[in-house]
């Protein structure tokens, strides 16, 4: 309650002005309030992590939020941590958030994915289930969860929660890169691409789905599944959408060997070893062996090529 100076008023005025002071008061009360939640509405809605992040941050210094809706704010500010990486504190982010408000399934969903982004899978899947016990028609839990069961090479349970994915959100089209991915470490390859395809269509710009489906067309094991030039023009799409992934470029690279463009492979490959060790995403460097090795063969067949 506001503190107000000792004064002295007599008149018939002084009625009236208390009640003007109280409505001003109120009616700072109310915008100061307004402003907090207006600004995590705003953060909720921002796409990109940066601005997400200053934008909960600003809510949460405004001292308007309840217990409930600082817990969103500190979800909002998780979630933009993790998308740039930042794992650690997005976990203690969203590890905050869920002391204030231990039913907040997304915040579940969101850490899960910072534990994936670690390669600790377990805990990623572990925090997915808690999603959907709140909320079991909650998609991305069922995404987060598909994505850690495929790292974990246990692809019928990818496989299952894709198809719960779809089954709840028909255009999830990570639950279709997920589903993807588990046909084709079972064999089934035209049906991985075929869920790449309706990924690709369900969101064509979208970096990571495109990203999949160029490093099935570029490498994929059933060589009349390939499309070398195809492969290209979606690697270089998604190179464009999210140039920070040493993965798109490692894709971009993999086109270009398989449509014969041995020196721009070789370059691009180096270009994506080098991100990737600027980055060290704990995740991202597991692969490491795997691009140094794909440069090997770049450069055995540009070798090959020169003699």
């Amino acid at each position: 309650m506001p503190q107000f100076r000792k004064r002295t008023i007599s008149g018939p005025g002084f009625p009236a002005l208390i009640g003007l002071v109280l409505l001003i008061e109120l009616f700072r009360a109310a915008t100061a309030s307004a402003g907090g939640a207006e600004l995590l509405a705003e953060a909720a809605r921002a796409s990109e992590p940066a601005r997400r992040i200053e934008l909960a941050n600003a809510a949460l210094a405004s001292g308007d939020l309840d217990r409930i809706d600082q817990a969103s704010a500190m979800n909002l500010r998780g979630w933009g941590r993790t998308e740039r990486l930042e794992l650690d504190a997005a976990i203690t982010d969203l590890t905050s958030a869920l002391e204030l408000d231990p039913n907040l399934a997304w915040a579940y969903v969101n850490r899960a994915y910072a534990w994936n982004e670690k390669g600790q899978f377990d805990q990623a899947i572990a925090d997915c289930d808690r999603a959907i016990a709140i909320n079991p028609a909650l998609v991305m839990a069922y995404v987060n969860r598909g994505f850690a069961w495929n790292q974990k090479e246990d692809f019928d349970r990818a496989l299952a929660d894709s198809q719960r994915a779809i089954d709840l959100d028909p255009r999830s089209a990570l639950a279709f890169i997920n589903r993807g991915h588990a046909w084709h470490e079972k064999g089934n390859r035209r049906q991985a691409r075929d869920d790449c395809e309706e990924a690709a269509r369900l969101a064509p710009d979208h970096g990571v789905v495109l990203n999949s489906l160029a490093y099935l067309l570029a490498t994929c094991p059933d060589r009349e599944l390939r499309d070398g030039p195809r492969a290209v023009r979606l690697a270089e799409r998604a190179a464009e959408l999210r140039p920070e992934l040493p993965m798109v470029w490692d894709t971009l690279a993999a086109a270009y060997l398989e449509n014969g463009q041995f020196e721009l492979a070789r370059t691009t490959q180096e270009k994506a070893i080098a991100l990737l060790d600027a980055r060290g995403a704990p995740r991202e460097m597991a692969r490491r062996a795997l691009y140094l090795e794909q440069l090997r063969q770049i450069e055995a067949r540009l070798k090959a090529v020169q003699q």
